[in-house]
């Protein structure tokens, strides 16, 4: 989606540099996001659409629904999630699933996580909530230095029990922010008591294995929406016992 959304955005402020979709193509899915701050930061900078940016993700977004995995994920018991994409799907299916939970949208400081519920993480905001949305050049830079001091309610998602583990799912081993949260919340000098870190992803390159190596990565190599059939239907079978 967030491809569409960037086109989108490029026709109506007459982007100029049209080689940088080319070069997404080439490249993959790990560079959506960024070609979609660079498209942001045009567009915003043109006074007289400007107030557009916010019209043109309503319409892309507006009428989405969660997907048959994202909704199996949204039954889990898990801890909290962190979202690195600003869709707000998760949310919507937690709420379509009448389950509580709380959240953290762009890393906000002072965000109680309420015992027994999850916590779902907003990385980069979520779209129903403009003043949240982290969409910029600038307004990444921004991100990343909120991301040099992670607040202790997201970072104990990963660090407050012992043996805890964290799946990646759903994102590109290239991707920056999956990279710096790795960074964050893996370092070896700092996450003695993490448990095993799992990425699932159907061929992760030689690139993308020197960059997790370092984090002792379990490469799980399947298409994501198989794993999450399987992990959803083991775990209705463990209920049902």
């Amino acid at each position: 989606m967030s491809t569409c959304l960037a086109r989108l955005l490029a026709r109506w402020s007459e982007y100029p540099q049209v080689a940088d979709f080319e070069l997404n193509e080439r490249a993959g899915e790990w560079l959506d996001s960024t070609v979609l701050q660079w498209v942001c930061q045009h567009f915003r900078s043109i006074k007289r659409i400007r107030h557009l940016l916010y019209a043109a993700i309503d319409e892309t977004y507006a009428g989405c629904k969660p997907p048959e995995a994202v909704c199996a994920v949204a039954s889990w018991t898990v801890p909290g999630i962190i979202c690195t994409y600003f869709d707000g799907l998760i949310e919507q299916a937690l709420k379509e699933r009448d389950r509580s939970f709380t959240v953290n949208r762009a890393l906000q400081e002072g965000t109680d996580r309420e015992q027994g519920k999850p916590l779902i993480v907003h990385l980069r905001g979520i779209w129903s909530d403009a003043d949240t949305l982290v969409l910029t050049e600038e307004e990444h830079d921004q991100l990343w230095d909120r991301l040099t001091k992670i607040p202790p309610q997201v970072a104990a998602l990963v660090h407050g029990a012992k043996g805890r583990s964290l799946l990646f799912l759903g994102i590109h081993p290239r991707d920056p922010l999956a990279h710096r949260l790795g960074a964050k919340l893996l370092d070896p000098r700092i996450s003695k008591s993490v448990g095993p870190v799992y990425f699932v992803h159907p061929a992760p390159t030689a690139v993308d294995e020197a960059f997790w190596n370092n984090y002792n990565v379990e490469w799980i190599k399947a298409n994501p929406d198989d794993i999450v059939h399987g992990l959803d239907a083991a775990l209705r079978a463990e209920v049902k016992v």
